[in-house]
């Protein structure tokens, strides 16, 4: 995007910026915390509500090249008063935060894909998003990815609003009277996915 505005090539910021947000941001990490602003727990509600409120500001920045009258509108009425700035286009132009390890980024990664595949097989299976699912297993043959993802089952089991969530080593999965209504395969971590109804 920053490329794409640096060399004048509005259009393709502007496509890419778009997409960030529709495929990235809406589809994907809104979704995976939107569980967390319904929490009980008053800081895991309060930082999710900041972070999605930081990289909403972020987000609004770079869209006001391409539509600065609805982005300084926006600002005017959600942000004016906590930033202070006269307008949102007096603002410094995003960098890349480099607060995150490249662990913890993999982690993330892994954890939208998790929630991907979920997400589309209740599509095929016509179930509704919000519809509870009775049990899902997760499967790898590798005890450190296991482990990773045992570290997501908070996310992945609200996101979903899994019932039953096991996460195992493929070797220790049990399949007498095994009857999954879809089984996908994860591919960044190698392992496979049970999904029961």
């Amino acid at each position: 995007i920053t490329e794409d505005y640096d060399s004048y090539n509005w259009h393709d910021g502007f496509i890419d910026c778009r997409a960030f947000f529709w495929n990235e941001i809406c589809d994907n990490y809104i979704e995976a915390i939107k569980y967390r602003f319904y929490s009980e727990n008053p800081t895991l509600r309060k930082n999710a509500l900041k972070v999605a409120l930081i990289l909403f500001y972020k987000i609004l920045i770079c869209f006001g090249f391409i539509m600065p009258f609805i982005t300084e509108e926006i600002y005017a009425i959600l942000f004016k008063r906590f930033v202070k700035k006269e307008s949102i286009h007096l603002e410094t132009w995003p960098s890349q935060f480099t607060g995150i390890s490249k662990a913890s980024a993999k982690s993330g990664e892994i954890a939208i894909e998790i929630i991907k595949i979920l997400r589309n097989i209740k599509s095929k299976l016509r179930l509704p998003l919000n519809q509870e699912v009775s049990k899902v297993i997760i499967t790898s043959s590798n005890k450190k990815d296991v482990k990773m993802i045992r570290n997501l089952e908070m996310d992945i089991k609200n996101t979903i609003r899994i019932v039953e969530l096991n996460i195992i080593v493929e070797s220790k999965l049990e399949k007498s009277n095994f009857f999954p209504a879809a089984e996908e395969k994860i591919n960044s971590i190698r392992g496979k996915l049970y999904f029961f109804k």
